[in-house]
């Protein structure tokens, strides 16, 4: 599949393990088959209060990065869950 000027935002908060399942490789395996531009934001997905979340947004570079990005936003898809839900599942 082929999309003009397609642009990939990766919306990862918090850690990720180093797997074949990561979503730094999910989103360089789909930039790869859609010949699309992609950003990873790697960023805290929760933060304790609203004054760090605005400072974090307003007033870093990666922030206003966020902003611009969201402006230029057509579609949003997200996904919960693994890829493989049965290898979250240990025994105690």
């Amino acid at each position: 599949m082929k999309i003009k000027n397609l642009h990939v935002v990766q919306l990862m908060g918090g850690l990720s393990d180093v797997t074949s399942e990561n979503p730094i490789t999910l989103i360089q395996e789909t930039c790869r088959k859609l010949h699309a531009n992609g950003t990873y934001l790697t960023s805290m997905a929760t933060v304790d209060d609203q004054t760090l979340r605005d400072t974090l947004l307003y007033h870093t570079a990666m922030g206003q990065r966020v902003i611009e990005l969201w402006q230029q936003c057509q579609m949003a898809l997200f996904g919960i869950g693994a890829l493989n839900a049965g290898r979250c599942w240990r025994r105690i």
